[in-house]
């Protein structure tokens, strides 16, 4: 016989029970591993600089601890969306001269750069921009809390739910009877300085 081990982001299973039904009759059971802590993260981030260092070079991190962490923790302890973001950071500075390492500040101000075509779609739909306002304000706020601190009828706000997670620009997750709603990790870094 055969075993299968999925590995994936929480609520893989509730997708795959809603939308893959005959796989989820094979997956018997959730196994949660909580992300790493700092200090591991830390140490997964210097072999990573090691690994991809050139032969006989030290490698330089580009990116200071600090800023390191809050990449971190606004993915969610995600390695993979950290990588992503950190990713895109470099390649944002690589070809300019100028940047050495990329202070928080800067990596807030180059996130709402690569970002700002998201928040340009956002000034036509005020549903959209008012929901987005709200979960950076109260992350991990669900759809019944929006519908009331917005005072707007639920269909519109499922609605308007559904564009924002398709776009990327929130994240949700099922926790026993409701969905909770997040900024997407990037988005988290832009929205902070949405009105540059």
């Amino acid at each position: 016989g055969f075993s299968w081990l999925l590995v994936g982001d929480a609520g893989l299973n509730h997708f795959i029970t809603a939308n893959v039904p005959r796989v989820a009759s094979i997956v018997s059971h959730d196994v949660r591993i909580d992300p790493l802590s700092e200090s591991d993260f830390m140490q997964v981030i210097q072999k990573r600089i090691e690994a991809c260092s050139l032969e006989g070079e030290t490698g330089i991190n580009p990116l200071n601890e600090d800023l390191l962490i809050q990449i971190y923790e606004a993915a969610g302890g995600s390695l993979r969306e950290t990588f992503n973001i950190c990713s895109k950071l470099c390649l944002a500075v690589a070809k300019s001269p100028l940047y050495e390492t990329i202070t928080t500040q800067e990596a807030e101000q180059l996130l709402a750069e690569l970002q700002a075509p998201r928040f340009r779609q956002l000034e036509d739909n005020p549903l959209q921009a008012a929901i987005l306002e709200q979960i950076g304000l109260s992350p991990g706020i669900n759809q019944k809390q929006l519908v009331s601190t917005l005072n707007k009828k639920q269909p519109s706000v499922s609605r308007a739910l559904t564009t924002l997670i398709e776009s990327d620009i929130i994240r949700s997750k099922k926790e026993a009877n409701e969905t909770l709603y997040w900024l997407a990790p990037e988005i988290t870094f832009a929205w902070r300085n949405r009105n540059m």
